[in-house]
């Protein structure tokens, strides 16, 4: 049985290093809330309390504790948040985003929307996600509190260049406005408007269907062109596209903008054979490293069902794992976050969903006793239906070309 699994894999990773046991507990506690509510809540206290006596580089520990967070959002919905408010006020930028993303969705899905507005009205806690709870949301006063927390934020000080926190409020506007009070939008549109005027030569590459525009106020306001239309007279319309020669030309094509391109994608979706279609969308026409492509292609297959998905997630989880054990550049960073342990967890989540419990059979294919711990943890996870986890991966460093004696190069979330 999952639970059995669970109980299993504690059991065992009491011997193990301290790493090993915080984040063993941490994962069991994501799953063990799936039978067992209130024992997961214990169980996620003991590895939040575990993480916190880990010690590891700053940047590393801010990791752990990121993915604790996001590991009990589903869990303890009070303790991911205070232990999201209470983290150190300097760490990495891209997994703060994530985790913080991550907490808000995942109270949202639960159906912990006031704790989600209430955590977004909190300008202190950096977190985004205000568009998820949007959607789920019935209540129409929660979301206007959503929609101007995630305004408040915008207009906090940034500083110059791209912000997702930016094109998140832009695209949170440009597909509820019409939820705001009528005074409300055309306030709302007139800041913005404000706000991509000073964009105007801020210079990026935003690839639109069949154009593409160079600088971030164009891109902003292709975004909301349709909302530019229904709220402005034609003759001010017209003027400020003017002024934005390139949106004008992209509203040949587009002349709704943003609303115009997804109708043609809906379209072109609908028009698809039944079967086609979804699943992944790789981008850049096959880019990214090829283990990642690999990676994909299996999961691709697992998820259609085809039995050799799982065989090959675990032929690159085994790829995966050489890299990570290679003498010349073996991997110094716990073994949770190595990406052969998120690989391994893949397959035997995969291995779980299509086999049952059958798939326990495959822990014996992983070659080290701490990666089975974390495979039998997402097995059980697939068992039960979950949705997969997918967490931070730190990859060893890079060979050094031959001849190169500079400094050594430090592992990186990858």
């Amino acid at each position: 049985m999952p639970d059995t699994l669970l109980r299993h894999a504690m059991e065992q990773s009491r011997e193990r290093e301290p790493a090993v046991i915080a984040m063993v507990l941490l994962h069991a506690a994501r799953v063990l809330a799936a039978v067992d509510w209130p024992g997961s809540k214990r169980v996620y206290a003991e590895g939040c309390a575990a993480v916190a006596g880990l010690t590891l580089n700053p940047r590393t520990l801010d990791m752990a504790l990121c993915e604790a967070v996001k590991l009990g959002a589903s869990v303890d919905a009070q303790a991911a948040v205070a232990l999201f408010r209470g983290l150190p006020a300097h760490g990495d930028d891209m997994v703060r985003d994530s985790a913080a993303r991550h907490l808000v969705q995942t109270l949202a899905q639960d159906g912990e929307l006031q704790i989600a507005v209430e955590v977004l009205e909190d300008l202190s806690c950096p977190v985004g996600g205000a568009m998820v709870v949007v959607h789920l949301t019935p209540d129409l006063a929660l979301q206007r509190r959503a929609m101007a927390a995630a305004r408040e934020r915008w207009r906090l000080p940034r500083q110059p260049g791209p912000r997702f926190d930016d094109r998140e409020f832009i695209l949170l506007f440009s597909f509820h406005w019409q939820k705001l009070e009528p005074v409300e939008q055309l306030r709302w549109l007139e800041e913005i408007l404000q706000s991509i005027a000073a964009e105007a030569q801020s210079p990026t590459s935003a690839g639109h269907g069949e154009v593409t525009l160079h600088t971030i106020g164009d891109s902003q306001l292709f975004d909301i062109l349709h909302v530019l239309r229904a709220l402005k007279p034609a003759d001010e319309v017209e003027s400020i596209l003017r002024a934005h020669p390139d949106v004008a030309k992209a509203a040949e094509i587009y002349p709704l903008g943003m609303e115009s391109l997804m109708a043609q994608a809906r379209a072109a979706a609908s028009d698809q054979p039944s079967g086609t279609g979804g699943g992944i969308i790789m981008a850049g026409g096959g880019g990214g490293r090829p283990g990642d492509r690999s990676l994909m292609e299996a999961m691709m297959k697992a998820r259609r069902g085809d039995p050799s998905g799982v065989s090959d997630l675990m032929a690159e989880a085994l790829r995966r794992f050489r890299a990570d054990k290679d003498p010349e550049s073996a991997n110094s960073a716990p073994i949770a976050f190595w990406p052969s342990c998120r690989a391994y967890q893949s397959a035997m989540y995969w291995a779980g969903k299509t086999s049952g419990m059958d798939g326990a059979a495959r822990l014996a294919e992983i070659p080290d006793t701490d990666l089975a711990l974390f495979g039998a943890i997402e097995l059980a996870a697939g068992v039960l239906d979950l949705p997969e986890y997918s967490g931070v991966r730190i990859g060893p460093p890079r060979r050094r070309p031959p001849g190169f004696f500079g400094p050594p190069l430090v592992n990186a979330p990858t």
